[in-house]
């Protein structure tokens, strides 16, 4: 008797580049443009990653993100954009520099950042929901090999949801701006995650 073959999944994570924005500045789904070092960058990308050709490639709709997956992924009609990929958004503090928020407001959202929404924004838990549903979804497609191009919430929520980590520990994780992750996925929830940069 044959048994069936364990199909293997190859899914890269891949973070966006360095932002064109200021220290300090609270920022999550306003749409930034890139550093000068952006070339760079890629460069390191590139020659870590396996050729992209026919790859279905899934990004932020954000700029930082979609430049980065039409650079990696030449084949555009390939690319994806989901909603569900975009970073936190921090309402009424996008773009504010930290030091001036109201530090009581802020104070009491860092007590309970996982539940508590930012003022007319996100919690961390809306955003590790819709990225499950995206998750999910990619998942039950099978494809050998799948490309993510994201943000470092959404990464860190992926890397939750597979390790059966509670939100709250996520910040374990350090994801440098252009970080790549392989995870290998065999069998129905039997994954191997490798950091490649």
């Amino acid at each position: 008797m044959i048994k069936n073959k364990i199909m293997t999944q190859e899914i890269y994570l891949i973070r966006h580049t360095t932002p064109l924005v200021e220290k300090g500045i609270c920022y999550g789904n306003t749409d930034l443009q890139l550093a000068e070092k952006f070339e760079d960058e890629l460069k390191e990308i590139k020659s870590i990653l396996p050729d992209f050709t026919d790859i279905p490639t899934y990004s932020s709709p954000l700029f930082r993100c979609h430049h980065l997956a039409k650079h990696l992924q030449n084949n555009h009609s390939l690319i994806t954009l989901k909603d569900e990929l975009k970073e936190m958004n921090f309402g009424d503090w996008e773009m504010k520099k930290w030091t001036e928020i109201d530090e009581e407001t802020l104070n009491e959202w860092m007590k309970n950042f996982i539940e508590k929404q930012t003022p007319n924004g996100e919690s961390y838990e809306i955003v590790k929901n819709r990225v499950n549903h995206f998750w999910n979804q990619i998942i039950e497609k099978n494809d050998e090999k799948i490309a993510i191009v994201t943000h470092f919430g959404v990464i860190q929520s992926i890397l939750c949801i597979l390790f059966e980590m509670p939100p709250a520990k996520a910040f374990r994780f350090e994801l440098d701006y252009g970080a790549v992750i392989r995870i290998k996925k065999t069998g129905k929830e039997h994954y191997k995650i490798k950091f490649l940069r």
